[in-house]
């Protein structure tokens, strides 16, 4: 029996493959290096963005969240994005489709003093000016937010605290933690040394449950529109990666969202991910929808 693991690679294999021999035929789309100029940010915003090889009219959008240490040439360096999109396209699994990759630094995506309003410009900046740069679907069911590790975090965070902007919510290995007591042990706040300045060092709890992502899906409005969730890490990854993905996953279900979990062979690497997207992409591909009229 194939397992979900081989089935997996396969499919990433597969698609890469047919990618290469219709290369002849098929036009593949492009990266360019891009800026917003955020005068709420005070300098510009650097982003990658990737523009398909095919397609016409109003295309959706899925914005790409790097993670920690990284930036907006993660995912064309290290994550062959534009192979994968373009092999997911060509085979009619996603519509053709712009990728926007900003670059926030080790911001963990909140307003921080430490690096400005991030969240707030990513939300309210970013995504206005990609669609009045571009042809794109300008409405929740044209996009989709993504992300790994430190992104993938950003992402459930931007998806959640906007269901009316986005429809769908990837998180790779995202860096999903417990909320923490306002008593909490040192002991216990020494685990998030990670989160640097951006919350305070030591962290502050308030801060730290203010970008909590169980905390902002307790805080979803029960009515209105809902993002929907694909939620995967890898078997070898970090326990508590492991086991808040799978939290993340179980809580959304309970509070009536529609969410998908998978686990993927690997550990807190660039392979674990790729294989993770192309996954994720298919699940993708029929929730991307026109704006309704």
């Amino acid at each position: 029996m194939r397992t979900p693991i081989a089935a997996s690679f396969k499919r990433l294999t597969r698609l890469l493959a047919g990618l290469l021999l219709a290369a002849p035929a098929l036009a593949g789309g492009q990266i360019t290096a891009e800026t917003l100029d955020s005068p709420r940010l005070g300098r510009p915003l650097p982003y990658r963005l990737y523009t398909p090889g095919e397609g016409s009219g109003r295309l959706p959008v899925l914005y790409l969240f790097h993670g920690l240490r990284g930036d907006e040439t993660d995912w064309p360096k290290d994550g062959g994005i534009a192979a994968i999109l373009d092999a997911a396209i060509h085979a009619g699994e996603i519509p053709p489709l712009f990728a926007v990759m900003p670059g926030v630094g080790n911001s963990w995506y909140v307003d921080s003093e430490a690096f400005g309003p991030i969240a707030t410009v990513l939300s309210d900046d970013l995504l206005p000016a990609i669609d009045t740069k571009l042809p794109t679907q300008a409405c929740r069911t044209g996009r989709a937010v993504a992300g790994l590790s430190m992104g993938g975090l950003g992402a459930v965070l931007q998806g959640l605290r906007h269901p009316d902007r986005y429809g769908a919510i990837i998180s790779l290995s995202g860096s999903l933690f417990d909320p923490v007591p306002p008593n909490a042990d040192p002991a216990v706040l020494a685990r998030f040394r990670m989160f640097g300045p951006v919350l305070g060092v030591p962290i502050s709890v308030e801060r730290y449950n203010a970008a909590n992502p169980f905390l902002t899906l307790a805080a979803l409005p029960t009515q209105g529109p809902r993002p929907d969730l694909w939620v995967a890490a890898g078997d070898d990854d970090y326990p508590m990666i492991l086991v808040g993905s799978a939290k993340l996953h179980i809580e959304a279900q309970r509070a009536g969202l529609a969410s998908e979990f998978r686990v993927i062979d690997g550990g807190h690497a660039w392979g674990t991910w790729r294989r993770g997207l192309v996954d994720a992409l298919v699940w993708l591909g029929p929730r991307l929808k026109p704006c309704a009229d």
